[in-house]
């Protein structure tokens, strides 16, 4: 009986000892993951050389499904992306929103973003990006950028010219330009029915608005029943922005049809 208890006694302690050993195991391999990122975000290539070497996994995600690959690729750190890939990051990897690695080095403002995209484009991620031109919008390097995946085959009339609309949205003449040269479509309607230029005349961006009339966008198109200064002047009332008065005095200027 005595030997019975002590026997169990034993098997409780030992259950209770790998219960301790599993949770240290746990928030070690835990801190671990997190120490990668961190080195991958804040571009340390002995930090993420280290971690690798300890057996993190390169390939180990985090809340997001991201990867370290992620982090240094959006965080313009191209020699910890070319160090990850070296080791066996995948770079064919979906975060939970659909984005490759590409998609935030394409949506980095930093020149050195432009690196990270030839390296994650060299390992296959262009084919995995869904919409890449349109990852771009709001880089401060977007023209580099689209410039790059254009010579990389990425299609400038994909998603019907979505990137046209996108960047005449933004008043950034140079890569509306770019994508133009490129076969993307001036003219192209969105589902919602608007256009390159319905875009440009809403957020008021005369320079957009000028150089898509003068390359053949059409002043003729509506959008909700409104002609393109009609539009203007109903969004200048709105939000009182200055920004439209130039707009509406060229559209009354350069437009067929009016109020």
């Amino acid at each position: 009986m005595r030997r019975k208890r002590t026997i169990a006694a034993l098997a409780l302690i030992l259950l209770i000892l790998l219960s301790i050993a599993a949770a240290l195991i746990y928030r070690y391999t835990q801190a671990s993951y997190a120490d990668l990122f961190e080195a991958a975000k804040a571009g340390s290539v002995r930090g993420t050389r280290a971690l690798l070497a300890r057996g993190v996994h390169v390939n180990t995600r985090d809340s997001d499904q991201g990867t370290a690959l992620f982090y240094a690729a959006g965080y313009a750190h191209p020699e910890v992306v070319q160090l990850l890939l070296e080791a066996g990051a995948d770079a064919s990897i979906l975060d939970k929103h659909g984005a490759t690695a590409l998609r935030y080095s394409l949506f980095s403002a930093s020149s050195d973003s432009l690196r990270c995209d030839e390296l994650l484009i060299a390992a296959g991620c262009l084919k995995y990006q869904k919409s890449p031109l349109c990852c771009t919008w709001s880089s401060l390097t977007a023209a580099a950028h689209v410039r790059l995946l254009l010579q990389h085959g990425a299609d400038a009339s994909a998603d019907n010219s979505a990137a046209v609309r996108i960047f005449a949205e933004n008043d950034d003449v140079e890569t509306v330009a770019l994508l133009l040269q490129h076969g993307g479509r001036i003219n192209a309607v969105a589902e919602d029915g608007r256009t390159a230029l319905t875009m440009a005349v809403t957020q008021g961006n005369i320079e957009a608005v000028e150089f898509l009339v003068r390359h053949g966008a059409d002043t003729t198109v509506r959008l909700q029943g409104r002609s393109l200064l009609e539009l203007a002047i109903a969004v200048r009332q709105e939000f009182r922005n200055a920004r439209h008065d130039a707009v509406i005095r060229f559209l009354k200027a350069n437009t067929v049809v009016q109020p």
